[in-house]
């Protein structure tokens, strides 16, 4: 079960969030134990590296307690997973600013950040949850098509809670991960050949 449908409905976020707004410590809790599988496995996807994911996580849940009065929405699950997607990304550019690491700043070397993270072992351990094998077809998506199809398909949000998280648009987002479905559709034909 993902963190998108474990919730059950808009009441349960409501009345989660809140809790949260009221600093409740038992809502803190529920918020973590609810969606950390969910943070921890995107932000391992996006880091590529267990620990860095486990740190992340857990700033993003004390930014995400630290913000939750500036939440507008009744979404509570889009919006965390957009500040961990802000999170990660300000994280990954630390390390390319850090001088031990030669800087690289094509758009290549920057979907290669992700891809040592994709791999059906990574994503296998990035939480208690039975996660099906990525394939590595996976790994000739961009890394925008790979974080659509990873909200899309694995989390099961809707196109505008990706919009959302994302920033892009929602007929944008519709035709990216069109795009991708038909690149993964076409690469596993050609795999069975």
């Amino acid at each position: 079960m993902n963190a998108a449908s474990s919730m059950g409905s808009r009441d349960d976020d409501l009345s989660l969030i809140e809790g949260l707004k009221s600093r409740e410590p038992h809502a803190f809790e529920i918020f973590v134990e609810t969606f950390g599988p969910a943070i921890f496995r995107f932000s391992r996807l996006k880091l590529g590296d267990a620990a860095a994911a486990e740190d992340a996580s857990q700033e993003i849940f004390l930014k995400a307690f630290m913000k939750i009065d500036t939440l507008n929405s009744e979404r509570l699950f889009p919006w965390v997973l957009k500040i961990a997607r802000n999170h990660c990304f300000d994280i990954l550019r630390k390390r390319m600013r850090t001088p031990e690491t030669p800087v690289d700043f094509t758009a290549d070397a920057i979907d290669r950040v992700g891809d040592e993270a994709l791999t059906a072992e990574a994503i296998n351990r990035t939480s208690n949850e039975a996660i099906p094998e990525m394939p590595s077809i996976l790994l000739g998506l961009t890394g925008q098509e790979r974080e659509i199809v990873l909200l899309r398909v694995i989390e099961e949000l809707e196109y505008c809670d990706i919009a959302q998280i994302t920033g892009m648009v929602e007929g944008s987002i519709r035709n990216a991960f069109s795009r991708a479905m038909r690149r993964l559709r076409e690469g596993a034909e050609s795999d069975e050949m």
